[in-house]
C-alpha cells in the first residue's frame, strides 16, 4: 500500500524536500485545472532543475511575504495575473468569513 504525506512522520517529510514529484499537490512544477488542462510553470526546465526554493509552495510560504512579481516568476504567471488571482481569493475568503459570522449570529438570536 502506498503511503501519503499524511502517513509519514514529519522527520521523513523534511528529508524528502525539495520534492521532485510533480504530482505532489504542493509542487510548483505544474498545475492541473478543473477542466484537466495541464500547465507547466517551468516549461523550459525539468522538475529537478527547478531551484529548491521555488519547487514547493510550502517552501515558498516559509520564506514569508512575496511580491506579486516574485510569485509570478515562481508560478510562471504575469504580475497582473497574480494580482487578479489574489483579488479573487480574497473575495472568496471574505465571503466565507461573512457566512461564518452569519451562522454565529443565527445561533444567538
Amino acid at each position: 500500500m502506498a503511503s501519503t504525506p499524511g502517513d509519514l512522520p514529519t522527520s521523513i517529510l523534511v528529508q524528502c524536500r525539495p520534492c521532485i514529484n510533480a504530482s505532489c499537490p504542493h509542487n510548483n512544477y505544474l498545475t492541473v485545472s478543473r477542466t484537466g488542462l495541464i500547465k507547466l510553470s517551468h516549461g523550459d526546465r525539468l522538475p529537478e532543475e527547478v531551484p529548491p526554493d521555488e519547487s514547493c509552495s510550502l517552501d515558498v510560504a516559509d520564506q514569508g511575504p512575496q511580491t506579486l512579481e516574485r510569485v509570478g516568476e515562481i508560478m510562471g504567471l504575469t504580475r497582473e495575473r497574480v494580482r487578479q488571482i489574489e483579488v479573487k481569493i480574497l473575495a472568496k475568503l471574505r465571503a466565507v468569513i461573512e457566512l461564518r459570522e452569519g451562522d454565529k449570529s443565527a445561533w444567538h438570536d
